[in-house]
């Protein structure tokens, strides 16, 4: 791994990993998760063809191992460290010999589409650009921002992982369950003073507030509507959430990438482009309420817009998150009784 750069009053150290490049390719292309990105799949086959029937056969058991771990001991985090040579050494401690014997083999097998695909080159151009944008002046102020609507957090540091993705340029995506004080960042190729790198700092920081304040988010709405209660509620979601998943991601989708926070502080104004297609998601909205299926994707910008003048509100009178708030939040997901 190499490491490209610390920040303001909390350090970011943005690393790449090759090992951790090499298990989200084969873990995305397994599909073991509704998250998997099928648009990367379809560009990766599209550049190298089909899967050979080996391909099939042993996608299918990886696919197994990942759902029996799941998130609960998420084995990507087994392939998301300083040093590439203790990954394997982490893997044999948690994997039975089977699981291990068929890794080893998974790898193999994909190896060559992988170093096809494979591109460090463009992930250290992107490592330099990012870090420079992560060193500007609003940095400290979202730092300021976030304190003041979610209170204190207890991350001084935190390691981004690189990971490229084959889809456009202006495509990002991030996650945060690769273990504490660590995050990944899914990118395509990042140009200097282009608006994908404002965004790919936007999904950083969303990222962070899962890392930082995801236990008090959560900690929070279980005070107002009780675990009973969030288990009996279940929402016509394609992606399949639970009441507390949808929440604490509507929460933090408010603040960034395309929230309140991501349009005080960035170029790309968000907030605008929102409204400019209010109608799409207003329509979408409506068949949420009425029960049909949605898509979280499309229906959480429904969410930044309306709880975008409340979030604002807030953070200018200093006012931390609280029921009020939540409740507001529930009440846009058509949930009024919280017992």
């Amino acid at each position: 791994s190499q490491i490209f750069g610390i920040i303001n009053l909390m350090k970011f150290h943005v690393l790449i990993n090759r090992w951790a490049n090499f298990y989200f390719f084969i873990a995305n292309l397994s599909e073991w998760h509704f998250s998997c990105r099928k648009r990367y799949n379809f560009f990766w086959l599209a550049a190298d063809g089909k899967f050979s029937k080996t391909e099939k056969k042993y996608l299918k058991i990886f696919k197994k191992i990942l759902l029996k771990y799941h998130f609960f001991r998420y084995l990507g985090i087994l392939f998301s460290t300083k040093l590439e040579k203790k990954d394997w050494i982490e893997a044999a401690k948690l994997l039975n010999k089977n699981e291990y014997k068929t890794f080893n083999k998974v790898f193999a097998i994909f190896e060559q589409r992988f170093n096809k695909i494979w591109n460090p080159t463009i992930l250290k151009q992107n490592a330099k650009i990012l870090q420079k944008e992560l060193k500007s002046k609003y940095c400290k102020e979202i730092q300021k921002d976030l304190k003041i609507f979610l209170g204190e957090n207890k991350i001084k540091q935190v390691n981004i992982y690189l990971l490229k993705h084959p889809a456009e340029n202006w495509y990002l995506a991030g996650g945060a369950n690769i273990g504490n004080n660590k995050l990944t960042l899914e990118c395509n190729e990042l140009r200097p003073n282009e608006a994908s790198v404002e965004l790919a700092a936007a999904t950083v920081w969303h990222e962070f507030i899962h890392l930082a304040y995801q236990q008090k988010i959560e900690k929070e709405i279980n005070r107002i509507i009780t675990v009973k209660k969030q288990k009996q509620i279940n929402l016509p979601l394609i992606q399949k959430r639970s009441l507390k998943e949808a929440l604490s991601e509507i929460i933090i989708f408010s603040l960034f990438p395309k929230g309140y926070l991501a349009d005080k502080y960035l170029h790309y104004q968000p907030y605008k482009k929102i409204k400019q297609q209010l109608n799409e998601y207003l329509k979408i909205y409506k068949q949420f309420r009425k029960g049909k299926l949605a898509d979280f994707n499309v229906l959480r910008f429904y969410f930044i817009y309306k709880l975008y003048p409340l979030t604002k509100k807030y953070i200018q009178n200093k006012k931390q998150i609280d029921e009020d708030y939540i409740k507001t939040v529930l009440k846009y997901l058509g949930i009024k009784k919280t017992g």
